[in-house]
């Protein structure tokens, strides 16, 4: 893969909140969770910098984050349980591209992306 390009990916299958998973982790792993929920939660600061140096940044995620209106995507059990928090998100950071998976069906959502 050329250096130009970043995959970013966010499987999102799991419905807790980030840190309610922490306890159930043993306390030697917490300090490796912190860090590792930093950089979850660092996306938008992440796309940001990777576009201002110049690289192409793909935007991965496990539920689509827009229906096909570009509305958020809702559905019971079947969607971003934050899906208004990562629709803002994007919005504001503009990745070049955002797939999906889960939904085996094809649609192309242009965003007013505040980065471009």
């Amino acid at each position: 893969m050329s250096e130009r390009h970043v995959v970013i990916s966010a499987d999102t299958h799991c419905g807790a909140a980030l840190h309610d998973y922490k306890p159930y982790l043993e306390k030697k792993y917490h300090e490796d969770f912190d860090e590792w929920a930093e950089s979850v939660q660092a996306a938008e600061r992440r796309i940001a910098e990777e576009r201002a140096a110049g690289r192409v940044v793909v935007f991965l995620v496990h539920y689509p984050p827009f229906d096909r209106t570009g509305a958020p995507y809702r559905r019971p059990g079947h969607s971003l349980i934050d899906v208004d928090a990562v629709v803002d998100m994007l919005r504001r950071a503009g990745p070049d591209l955002v797939l999906h998976g889960h939904k085996h069906e094809c649609w192309r959502v242009d965003l007013d992306a505040a980065a471009g």
